[in-house]
């Protein structure tokens, strides 16, 4: 038993309590953010705290703590005597959260001009490569992680942990925003098979940029690779609606 006259500064084991409800609350953020990007938890959906914790393994505080988390990262949102629900982003949401991404990106493409290194070239040139055998071979759900991995490598190659983390907060909401507002099932296969496309010939020229090593030139080149991915979002979702209201007007 912990002697009750110690302080956290003089007990020994306080430090060791503290990294290891440190360590849980970190994997309780992963996995809970992992369930809403996955589209396992869905936009509206109610967070389950206690489902959560046994699926983890931990105690509800951990969880408690990642959700408080996810609520000012803006995937989750808590409503008054009701609990905590993921987030439904809306496309006036999205248009905002894209003018940020598109500053950060060419920020970062700007820091990472004389700081990138040919092994770093190199790992670009590879996760481009996963994306276009992805795209030949016709398969859509890896853009989402390849993308991640990219994104990961650029930033990462800026050398500024801030950026990183604010470009990823808008990154994961945007991604909110396609899972609750966009089509997933086949009704639009073809226009998304062309976006993938452009996708990956943005990637492309974005690399053919960073080999320049010229920060204007770099920090050019991403950012209007964010604002191509903004211009293909804002097509999607529009064609989506048309649709939608197409249909609705058939069965009225």
């Amino acid at each position: 038993m912990a002697d009750p006259n110690l302080t956290d500064d003089d007990d020994p084991l306080a430090e060791i309590h503290a990294v290891r409800s440190e360590t849980l609350g970190t994997l309780a953020l992963r996995q809970i953010r992992r369930m809403i990007l996955s589209g396992e938890l869905r936009p509206g959906d109610k967070v389950n705290e206690v489902s959560i914790s046994k699926i983890l393994g931990v105690s509800r505080g951990p969880v408690r703590e990642a959700c408080r988390q996810l609520v000012q990262a803006g995937l989750l949102e808590a409503q008054v005597q009701r609990g905590t629900f993921v987030k439904k982003i809306s496309f006036e949401e999205v248009e905002v959260l894209y003018e940020i991404r598109i500053a950060l990106y060419g920020l970062a493409g700007r820091l990472l001009a004389p700081r990138i290194g040919d092994a770093e070239i190199a790992g670009l040139e590879d996760i481009i490569a996963r994306i276009e055998e992805a795209y030949q071979s016709g398969r859509m759900a890896a853009h989402y992680p390849l993308s991640s991995e990219m994104h990961e490598c650029l930033l990462d190659a800026a050398g500024n942990q801030k950026l990183k983390e604010a470009f990823f907060d808008c990154w994961h909401q945007v991604r909110l925003f396609r899972l609750g507002q966009l089509p997933r099932d086949n009704s639009f296969s073809e226009m998304a098979t062309k976006m993938f496309r452009e996708a990956l010939d943005g990637r492309k020229a974005t690399l053919e940029a960073i080999r320049s090593r010229d920060p204007e030139i770099i920090g050019k080149a991403m950012k209007d690779l964010a604002s191509a991915s903004w211009e293909r979002t804002r097509r999607y979702y529009l064609l989506a609606q048309e649709n939608t209201d197409y249909l609705q007007d058939q069965t009225a």
